[in-house]
């Protein structure tokens, strides 16, 4: 079957429009028309012509032509326009404004620096947080372990505060003697200490200032002026009839804006150089920039001005900084044109011009240089898991330790486990160094491969055992693993195993390795190593349970016993599926 249209009305006429589709039928004494807008029948005979609606009366609905839309289309076209104008106006007048008022910032004048400890938390948080820390795998009905939990917290919570107070009025002490020793240096105009101080306040300057050195009393500064050729080239303005719009600076008006701009960077220099050094009473001032007829960097000012004209230039008028500038300064070199642009100053008639361009190098293209980030200050308060995690890691000298020879045992009594006990092995920086842990059943054997807790999986099922990723400050490197005793029941053990190893190689090899295990109310006991050659793993103690008459107690005892095939050997030994 074919595609097909069908009128099959006759006499029907169909008019098209914007408006729509209309069509009528029937003779012209009674048509009947049909469509966009509403119904209606129209009578005519001869001239004579009349037509009525079907339907009521109704109010027109609100409508758009074409022409219309497109009218309106144009309208917030160039509202949009004259927005996005009205906009670029703005920032660029902030920006101008910006580049002529850099002295009108205030840079209080340098006091003698006075350190305060930071005050601490309240002892009462401080109790409610690591009581929550200690209660969070303990049950709900474990009475007497959450009363031995509850005990366990206040007293960390009191050493916490107490060891802290103590470590940050230490460190404010030294830090306060360091400060005094630097505020008698910037005062004595020591010139390390103040080309360091000024440098710092001149690092988020616009003309990026430089302190170069100090010499009774004076200090010389270069300044890097932004180029004539990177200024704005437009301005706000407005049109005859008094609308805004964008003027293009003219030659004489970008010189001028160049001229506004060095001197506020001058000026600025000179008012934050004298605030931030007091003993300052001088300071030379060298402005750097591209020339523009050749392309080179070019000196443009030189000048010196004297603390005593700084403090007596009257602030706050449009010529401020030209009264400091150009009108007060001991000693000034600027050459002018009639156009009023920066002419470029001679080597041979400003000696000091020579010595700046042999010492600058033009590197506009080079990326900026990353910045180191800022060490944490001392004078923060630490956590107290990290205070726990200091304690509880920190070294202890090796004399007066008891050592623990493989084979030997160690009764641990309860005052010995109410913290973990902490495992560290430390050894020579940029040494591969770590410790993992094996859960082992009664059989001496792991139950599942998560029983074994490595830097790959560094927590057991309910976290009563943990091992920490190595930390190598630079000197030493440090390793730990963390047993909690009592919750080990929890994780349904009765042995755990610590194992050192090395990577591929020997653990006899390893520099400046020691080996010790930290359990609270005693001095750490050192655990043995094993002094075989070829051993790149080993057990170096192991932590296990034994029922006495007094009831169960947790014992540690030294191993030392090597695997030459690593610690994949080791782990497979102990049950533990390795690939």
């Amino acid at each position: 079957m074919s595609l097909g249209f069908r009128v099959g009305v006759p006499g029907m006429r169909v008019r098209v429009s914007t408006r729509g589709v209309r069509a009528s039928v029937g003779p012209r004494v009674a048509r009947v028309h049909v469509g966009a807008g509403r119904t209606r029948v129209s009578t005519g005979l001869g001239p004579l012509f009349a037509s009525s609606t079907l339907a009521g009366p109704r109010t027109r609905r609100p409508g758009s032509t074409p022409n219309q839309l497109a009218a309106q289309q144009r309208l917030a076209e160039r509202a949009q326009v004259e927005l996005d104008r009205d906009r670029a106006i703005g920032e660029l007048e902030q920006t101008l404004d910006a580049l002529v008022t850099v002295h009108r910032d205030s840079w209080p004048a340098a006091t003698r620096p006075v350190l305060v400890p930071p005050a601490l938390p309240e002892p009462a948080r401080v109790q409610e947080k690591v009581r929550a820390w200690e209660l969070r795998d303990v049950g709900v009905f474990a009475r007497q372990q959450r009363r031995e939990a509850r005990a366990r917290a206040d007293a960390n919570a009191a050493a916490y505060l107490r060891e802290e107070h103590a470590r940050l009025a230490g460190v404010c002490a030294q830090l306060q003697g360091d400060a005094d020793r630097w505020w008698e240096q910037l005062r004595g105009n020591d010139e390390d200490v103040v080309c360091e101080a000024l440098n710092a306040a001149f690092s988020d300057n616009p003309a990026g200032g430089v302190a170069l050195g100090v010499q009774d009393g004076v200090c010389s500064v270069l300044i890097r002026q932004p180029d004539l050729d990177d200024l704005p080239t437009q301005r706000g303005g407005t049109t005859p009839t008094g609308k805004p719009t964008l003027r293009t600076l003219n030659q004489r008006d970008r010189h001028r804006l160049f001229l506004q701009s060095m001197v506020s960077n001058v000026a600025a220099t000179l008012l934050e150089g004298f605030a931030c050094a007091p003993g300052l009473s001088s300071i030379t001032v060298c402005v750097l920039t591209r020339v523009q007829k050749t392309q080179r960097l070019g000196v443009v000012l030189v000048g010196r001005w004297t603390r005593t004209a700084v403090r007596a230039t009257p602030w706050g008028t449009d010529q401020d900084a030209f009264g400091l500038v150009l009108d007060r300064a001991a000693e000034l070199h600027l050459d002018l044109t009639v156009a009023g642009a920066a002419r470029a100053l001679s080597p041979a008639e400003v000696p000091v011009v020579a010595q700046v361009l042999a010492l600058a190098e033009c590197d506009d293209g080079a990326p900026e240089p990353d910045e180191t980030p800022a060490a944490p200050s001392p004078l923060l308060v630490r956590s107290f898991l990290d205070w726990y995690a200091a304690r509880e890691s920190a070294p202890v000298a090796a004399t007066g330790r008891r050592v623990l020879a493989p084979g030997e045992v160690i009764t641990l009594g309860e005052a010995e486990l109410v913290l973990p006990v902490v495992v560290t092995a430390r050894c020579a920086a940029g040494t591969e160094l770590d410790l993992s842990v094996l859960l082992l059943g009664d059989d001496g054997r792991v139950r599942t491969d998560l029983d074994l807790i490595f830097y790959n999986a560094p927590t057991s099922r309910t976290g009563a055992v943990r091992v920490d990723l190595p930390e190598d400050d630079g000197r030493t490197r440090c390793a730990r693993a963390v047993v909690d005793v009592p919750r080990l029941p929890e994780e349904g053990v009765t042995r755990v195993a610590v194992v050192l190893s090395a990577g591929q190689r020997p653990i006899s090899e390893v520099r400046g390795l020691d080996l010790a295990v930290h359990v609270s109310g005693a001095a750490p006991v050192q655990a043995p190593v094993p002094q075989e050659a070829g051993l790149p793993a080993a057990v170096v103690c192991e932590l296990y349970r034994r029922d006495t008459s007094d009831g169960p107690r947790w014992r540690v005892r030294g191993v030392a016993q090597g695997w030459s095939d690593g610690l994949a050997g080791l782990a497979r030994s102990y049950g533990v599926s390795v690939d």
